[in-house]
Formats: C-alpha cells, structure tokens, sequence
C-alpha cells in the first residue's frame, strides 16, 4: 500500500489541481518511512526528478493552499536551476 501512496503523490505533483494534496501524501510517506529509498525503487519513481528533489525534504505546514504551492514553486525553481551533474 505505501508504494502505491507513494507513486500517486508523485504522479499527483504534476497536475495542479492535486498538488497540495500530492505533497501532503508525500509527507506523510516520508515521515512513515524516513528513508524512501527502497519504497521508490519498487514504486518505480526513484529517477523522477520530482521525486529527486522532495526526497528527504521535510514538508512545511501551511495555512493555505496558495502557500504550499508557493514553497514548492520555489523548491521546483531552485531544483530546475542547479548545474546538470551529467558527463558531456
């Protein structure tokens, strides 16, 4: 059950309407399991960059909706603009 939780809060930030909800269902899996690692791999989101970049983050609590948006925004932007760690 925790890696089909999992792999719907990943599949869940994509679509806007459900982001909020997706990262809450992020957290609490987090929080569960604390390292996530194993449980990505066999829900096959271990190379998502989404999950990438909330893997090992601890969620803030919000009042609003729009807050939470906002902090993962800036998460998104901060992780979109980090240097390529691939080979040329």
């Amino acid at each position: 059950m925790a890696i089909a939780y999992l792999k719907t809060a990943v599949e869940g930030i994509d679509d806007t309407d459900a982001r909020v909800s997706a990262l809450l269902m992020f957290s609490t899996v987090a929080e569960a399991y604390q390292d996530l690692t194993v449980l990505a791999v066999d829900a096959g989101v271990a190379l998502n960059p989404v999950y990438q970049m909330l893997a090992g983050q601890t969620l803030p609590s919000f009042r609003e909706k729009a807050e939470y948006l906002a902090w993962f925004d800036r998460r998104l932007e901060e992780f979109n603009s980090r240097p390529s760690t691939s080979a040329a």
